[in-house]
């Protein structure tokens, strides 16, 4: 699979960027687009730019440990597997979006709500998506729930939107992202070494969390 590989990129899996763009992702795109977005994506995850990230998933542990510990001096039951769900929701919204939704304390979040849509099974859909591919291009039918994927690319457009407007910077996918979208390349990690955030504080995070969500339901 390594030395013949031109022969195994291609997954033959179903994807429609134009009614379905989250479904345009690596794990799913054909050929030369698969190539393209690899090539430039590969710079985002070297072992420095996930370091700088780090404080990120330091932060999300510290918010859960505070959290078990609060059950467990009330020593009530806990349903373990929605508490992780919860909490790897705040490190994927923290990390790619910038947001701190705080999932284990609002469980009944929009961010919540809308992460378990995303992730639904859907047996049907997913069966002729894997052998009868064609019939989803020919009815162009989408591979992922629409509230769902217009909820999140809302979130991603009003947070870029946000930092842009205020000149916000954090070390994050979104950061990386964004430098992608403006210049084409990400910073090389001692670039990112050489150039200070211009604004990492907690205060203007939080605060453009909550813009963002307020933004996206009104």
């Amino acid at each position: 699979m390594t030395k013949e590989f031109s022969s195994f990129h291609d997954r033959g899996m179903y994807c429609n960027e134009k009614i379905d763009p989250l479904s345009g992702h690596l794990f799913l795109l054909p050929g030369t687009k698969w190539r393209n977005l690899r090539i430039r994506l590969t710079p985002t995850f070297t072992s420095g730019k996930i370091k700088y990230m780090f404080t990120i998933l330091q932060e999300n542990g510290l918010l859960l440990e505070k959290f078990l510990e609060k059950k467990a001096r009330k020593e009530e039951e806990i349903e373990i597997k929605e508490i992780f769900a919860c909490f790897f929701t705040d490190i994927i919204m923290s990390t790619a979006f910038g947001i701190n939704c705080n999932c284990l304390e609002y469980p009944e979040s929009e961010f919540r709500y809308w992460g378990k849509r995303i992730v639904k099974p859907r047996p049907f859909i997913n069966t002729i998506m894997t052998f009868a591919s064609k019939i989803m291009e020919i009815f162009s039918i989408p591979l992922n729930d629409k509230g769902a994927s217009r909820f999140f690319l809302n979130v991603f457009e009003e947070t870029v939107q946000y930092r842009d407007k205020h000149n916000v910077e954090r070390r994050d996918f979104l950061n990386l992202i964004m430098q992608l979208m403006k210049n084409g390349y990400v910073m090389s990690d001692e670039e990112n070494e050489t150039n200070p955030l211009k604004d990492t504080s907690s205060k203007h995070y939080y605060f453009a969390s909550q813009k963002v969500v307020a933004l996206i339901r009104h």
